[in-house]
């Protein structure tokens, strides 16, 4: 029964009834009997990660960090002799006078000086907003590139409540 399939398909070939490179590939083949095969490009077939709103754990994370701002803060130059060029950060608050109504904060510099304060007397990032019993209120700016300015209001305390 083999021997009559394998007689059968090979006289098919002979005649010319089956080509099997044509109907195989749709392509003719050349006179040479040579099958012309042409590089399909498919597209990956793969799985999806449905993460219902959780994290993937094939992904790496750090990856995916925001870059840093381009609104950096600008830079402020060279700063000024005295109180007005120091930092905010760099002052340390000592106490306030009450005299003939008006206040006086008392600061120590980071050059081991002493300074008296009014409200609105400037630092180098910020000013001196507010003078209370025993407390300061200063407020830091902070200018971006962009133009903006934001503030950031920073209390001293002489103790703690």
């Amino acid at each position: 029964m083999k021997h009559l399939a394998w007689t059968v398909a090979l006289v098919l070939l002979t005649r010319g009834v089956a080509r099997p490179a044509e109907s195989l590939q749709g392509k003719p083949a050349d006179p040479a009997g040579n099958v012309k095969v042409e590089e399909s490009r498919l597209a990956p077939t793969g799985q999806l990660y449905d993460s219902e709103k959780k994290r993937d754990p094939f992904l790496n994370p750090l990856l995916f960090k925001k870059p840093a701002s381009n609104d950096a803060e600008e830079q402020r130059g060279r700063p000024p002799l005295g109180i007005a060029g120091m930092l905010i950060s760099q002052v340390a608050f000592l106490g306030t006078s009450l005299r003939q109504g008006t206040s006086t904060a008392v600061f120590r510099g980071n050059d081991k000086r002493f300074y008296f304060l009014h409200e609105n007397d400037r630092f180098f990032d910020g000013f001196l907003k507010k003078i209370q019993g025993d407390s300061a209120v200063m407020v830091r700016e902070k200018r971006l590139r962009s133009g903006k300015v934001e503030t950031e209001e920073i209390t001293r305390r002489l103790r703690t409540p």
